[in-house]
């Protein structure tokens, strides 16, 4: 089946680039290009897309808006923001992926294609495979919790959401090994948290973070001389101050 891509953006020559770079990419992917997120919109409605890449900088409705719309429309399209403004990226919650603006046209085809790729592994059998085959390793309580309402918050941003998977190795440890897998590595290896959330998108690592048994580990341990999330706190610790001294 072809792929359905909208493209959103206020900007004639750029949304028109877009839509050529992405055609040329793959001539069977439909592309349809809007001026305006009302016209997007209502467009979707009509027929849902697998992707929208949407500026950010809009009059009327900001892309974040835009794919926050686009979220409670049409939960399964993967969403793309574009924008020349480096602090953007600080808003996790509308979107699964970013790009700054301008951007190569390599960048923009291993972006897209990665995002349908991990589209299709998400609705059927190999992240759920990819997932189980990693190493299991228990999950604090408590970071669980903080780091699920920050994946659902859409005024969240990279710095919080990397503290907290810092705070709990068995978490980020699953992420990074995600994240450098052959479904979604890039050309460089990832190596901290922050890389490990943009290259897999806040949807994907929710989806890793859901798919944990996060409490099996604790079930199994019982220390009464020593509680098992004060180890995991010493050991945390321990490791943030190794790393300050190299």
């Amino acid at each position: 089946m072809p792929k359905i891509i909208y493209v959103v953006d206020d900007e004639p020559e750029v949304r028109r680039m877009f839509g050529l770079c992405l055609r040329r990419l793959h001539p069977s992917w439909r592309v349809t290009e809007f001026a305006t997120p009302a016209e997007a919109l209502g467009a979707i409605e009509q027929r849902p897309p697998h992707l929208v890449l949407s500026d950010h900088e809009m009059p009327g409705m900001s892309g974040s808006e835009l794919l926050d719309r686009i979220r409670q429309i049409a939960p399964a399209t993967v969403r793309i923001m574009i924008s020349s403004h480096v602090g953007f990226s600080k808003k996790l919650g509308a979107a699964h992926q970013y790009l700054g603006k301008p951007c190569s046209v390599q960048d923009l085809e291993s972006r897209v294609r990665q995002a349908l790729a991990a589209q299709r592994s998400l609705q059927n059998d190999p992240l759920a495979r990819l997932v189980s085959s990693l190493t299991s390793f228990p999950v604090l309580p408590s970071v669980y919790s903080d780091l699920i309402r920050e994946l659902e918050n859409q005024h969240s941003s990279l710095d919080q959401i990397a503290e907290l998977l810092d705070q709990d190795g068995g978490m980020l440890s699953r992420v990074i090994q995600a994240a450098n897998s052959p479904l979604f590595r890039g050309d460089s290896a990832i190596m901290d948290s922050k890389a490990a959330v943009l290259q897999l998108g806040t949807q994907n690592v929710k989806a890793l973070v859901f798919s944990m048994h996060v409490f099996d580990g604790y079930e199994r341990m019982h220390f009464p001389e020593m509680p098992v999330e004060l180890l995991w706190r010493h050991s945390c610790l321990t490791a943030r101050l190794a790393r300050e001294l190299c």
